[in-house]
């Protein structure tokens, strides 16, 4: 006889959201998950999670807890940990913990630490844990 788990069934899964390359959204984004951008977004995107890739453009800003990108972002990045690829281009201000900046990234604009209070706020805005600070 199989045993569920009750606890196990109650936890939610949270899956990744996928903006294809042929999708193209001009308005506000946000949710409690990871977002996969491919297409294009005019407007502000507030994720846990937020990757950018290779076509992917975004014009507006973002709040997250972790961002990597490989595409086009026109706008500023507040989040904890954020990772420009050789293949992304960054045009804005980053508000970070963590920036990691590969060889061939291109990015104009200012690098700001986050303070610990605003890594807490941050935490909570985008529904995930503080690691301390």
């Amino acid at each position: 006889m199989m045993r569920v788990d009750q606890n196990n069934a109650k936890k939610s899964v949270k899956v990744a959201s996928l903006v294809s390359q042929s999708i193209s959204i001009k308005g506000d984004v946000s949710g409690q998950s990871e977002l996969h951008v491919d297409g294009q977004i005019t407007g502000d995107v507030a994720v846990d999670r937020l990757l950018v890739g290779e076509g992917g453009r975004i014009e507006g800003a973002i709040t997250a807890d972790g961002v990597d990108v490989r595409g086009m972002v026109v706008g500023s990045i507040k989040a904890r940990h954020v990772h420009l690829r050789a293949s992304a281009t960054m045009m804005g201000d980053i508000t970070h913990e963590q920036l990691t900046i590969d060889a061939g990234a291109g990015f104009e604009g200012r690098s700001l630490k986050l303070q610990s209070a605003a890594v807490h706020m941050l935490a909570d805005a985008s529904g995930g844990e503080s690691k301390g600070s």
